[in-house]
């Protein structure tokens, strides 16, 4: 062990789920500050609404000396639970009362980024670099804290990672963003990014709508510093050209001086020609990294390969030399669990990770797609059976369309005759006035009100009766002449389908589809994320004990801390049966059962209990995931007092027992 507790290093998984996860995990790390094991947490992976929780905790934590405060910390994120409707609040900010100069367009994404920089404990205001001291280290006693999210310019995580190493990336490996620009980032902006869920926000642009300072944000990356210096070894039009720059003078280019001389002296000068490339290169690099605000577009490649930050730090160009943003989203799409993150941590040299603890608040969906009834239009409405509109919806779509442009073409048609006779009741009277002479501005008002209107009224509808009645001819003759539509080399009658379905039908078709999206890409693809990180995870953790000599059976380093822990798919027999205390009470199961089905969203009903639940269910759920864990690592329980694990096993128990007896034994009510 890394430490002198027991459990030495914990790297400290913290999902998404937005406040169920958020509140769930907050009664996770309550739990684990009074077995006195929160200060083993060295390493911090959250996603989404565990971004809230973890974010939150860190910045308080890197100020404070001790946890002897905790209290306080706990109190405020609960009162921010409790009082912010993250939605509600981001509907009310209008676009142009915004913090920073964002685009004009109306984004949700950029009105929560606001809100949570005004609400989130201890993260508003915050920026990265707030996480590091005046000397440019992690602030203790973090050794790693990532917040995930997503890019969907390729399909990857995207990490925002504050590290005591320097041997990590910021972003990922195609973007990636230099420790100092990174430390001008909001911290709201990052939690944003972190919780941006698909469907219910927009993506949110990376840099152009994040809030930051941009002097001395700019930086090239390695790979097209390289680029840049091989393009312009081999271009001395361009290499002429270049600017000065009093800070970094422009390098010689090295040459091959003396290779007339014989096979020996040859070798001996093309490898000093070598040497003296490789700080051409070194000096070109350095060289255009302090003129990177000023490298004119005729100097870049044409179809840069390689990947570099402009002034804005908007990554990547297209092949015409045009930034190109990036669009982040919620971590949870990519991995929901912050697994990988913590895996990438533990593979550098100096990690030396003792325990994983994951706290997932993933939703067991054993029945993901139910059969849906069919689609009644006039239900949906609330309409009677009897009303046209639901006639109609049971009519083919050809038959329903026809009815319609026949009852609009006859009241056009009715409406225009009726408009006629006033009409010719115009003419009739411009002709009695003129040849009365009794013409008169009250006359020509009147005859405006009560002749004109309805004049102009006859010729618009008459003019939508012809337009029907042509439109109507027209798609009959579509119909005809299109019996078959040719599809990749095929032909179907697709016409002649929509002829003889009816609306309902459409909407059954419509409905059902959609459905189906969702339930993919919200159930079925998270599930089989989900499923696939916990392998990784599980094999990884293998693999490296294996590495050491350890017996995986008895050396686990993962303490999985589900939401549903308290009432598992499967009964943990072999557990219980060694020690029947650790069995649930009912009260214990309705409470994991009420915070499994509590909803993904970002407020709470303040009436319903499910904050309180949700925290209750934290405390009590890592308690179970602790004593399983040391279980797990003698395969009986480690009573013995002999054993590294006795102290600490009875600790855990002895709160495990109160919370028995009363499950509110440790919730504070704020």
């Amino acid at each position: 062990m890394s430490t002198n507790t027991p459990l030495g290093t914990v790297a400290l998984c913290l999902s998404g789920g937005g406040y169920r996860a958020a509140a769930f995990h907050l009664g996770t790390i309550d739990m684990l500050n009074e077995l006195g094991l929160l200060d083993n947490v060295k390493l911090l992976s959250t996603v989404s609404g565990g971004t809230f929780t973890g974010m939150s905790y860190a910045m308080w934590r890197v100020d404070q000396p001790n946890l002897a405060e905790f209290d306080k910390f706990y109190k405020e994120f609960y009162c921010f639970m409790v009082d912010n409707n993250i939605i509600a609040k981001a509907l009310k900010l209008p676009t142009n009362e915004r913090e920073h100069n964002s685009p004009k367009a109306v984004s949700l994404i950029r009105a929560a980024a606001d809100i949570y920089n005004r609400q989130v404990p201890y993260s508003k205001g915050k920026t990265f670099g707030d996480l590091y001291d005046g000397e440019g280290n992690l602030k203790a006693p973090f050794d790693d804290l990532i917040f995930n999210s997503t890019e969907f310019l390729r399909g990857n995580s995207f990490r925002f990672r504050a590290s005591k190493s320097d041997r990590v990336d910021i972003g990922n490996k195609f973007f990636d963003i230099d420790l100092q620009s990174a430390k001008h980032l909001r911290l709201a902006d990052i939690a944003a990014a972190s919780s941006c869920f698909p469907g219910g926000f927009e993506p949110l642009l990376f840099p152009d709508e994040f809030d930051w300072k941009k002097e001395n944000s700019v930086r090239l990356t390695d790979s097209y510093l390289e680029e840049l210096a091989a393009y312009y070894f081999e271009s001395d039009k361009y290499y002429a050209e270049l600017p000065e720059n009093p800070n970094s003078p422009i390098p010689v280019k090295p040459t091959k001086l003396g290779m007339q001389t014989t096979i020996v002296g040859r070798e001996i000068i093309l490898e000093n020609y070598i040497h003296k490339l490789d700080d051409y290169y070194q000096s070109l690099a350095v060289y255009f990294q302090n003129i990177a605000n000023n490298i004119p577009n005729k100097f870049k490649p044409t179809k840069p390969k390689s990947d570099f930050i402009t002034e804005n730090l908007t990554l990547r160009c297209d092949e015409d030399g045009k930034p190109v943003s990036i669009p982040l989203m919620d971590g949870g799409v990519f991995d929901n669990q912050g697994i990988a993150s913590i895996i990438m941590a533990d593979e550098r040299k100096d990690s030396n990770i003792d325990l994983f603890i994951i706290s997932d608040t993933n939703q067991r969906n054993n029945e993901m797609l139910q059969p849906q009834a069919k689609f009644n239009l006039a239900e949906m409405l609330k309409l009677p059976e009897t009303s046209t509109i639901a006639k109609l919806a049971e009519k083919p779509l050809a038959k329903a369309v026809g009815d319609i442009w026949s009852k609009v073409f006859w009241f056009a048609a009715a409406i225009g005759g009726i408009s006629l006779v006033y009409a010719i009741s115009l003419l009739y009277k411009i002709f009695t006035f003129v040849t009365n002479n009794a013409f008169s501005w009250a006359n020509a008002v009147w005859m405006t009100f009560f002749y004109f209107f309805p004049f102009i009224v006859m010729i618009l509808l008459i003019g939508l009766a012809c337009g029907v009645f042509i439109a109507k001819s027209k798609f009959n003759k579509f119909l005809a002449e299109h019996t078959e539509t040719p599809v990749k080399g095929s032909k179907f009658k697709l016409l002649r389908f929509v002829e003889k379905i009816t609306l309902n039908d459409v909407g059954n078709l419509v409905s059902t589809r959609l459905t189906s999206l969702v339930t993919m890409s919200a159930n079925v693809f998270m599930k089989a994320i989900r499923g696939e990180q916990y392998e990784h995870l599980n094999q990884y953790d293998a693999n490296k004990l294996l590495s050491k000599g350890e017996s995986v059976k008895t050396s686990g380093r993962i303490a999985y801390n589900l939401i549903y822990d308290l009432n598992p798919t499967n009964k943990r027999v072999k557990l219980w049966k060694a020690d029947s205390d650790t069995i649930p009470t009912e009260e214990m199961v309705k409470i994991s059962k009420n915070a499994e089905a509590v909803g993904t969203t970002l407020w709470f009903n303040k009436d319903s209990g499910e904050l309180k639940n949700l925290v209750i269910c934290g405390q009590i759920t890592v308690c179970l995931s602790i004593m399983k864990f040391l279980f797990d690592q003698r395969g009986t329980i480690p009573d013995e007092p002999n054993s590294p694990y006795h102290e600490l096993y009875m600790h855990v128990k002895e709160r495990w027992m109160k919370l028995k007896q009363n499950p509110e034994a440790y919730y504070r009510n704020v």
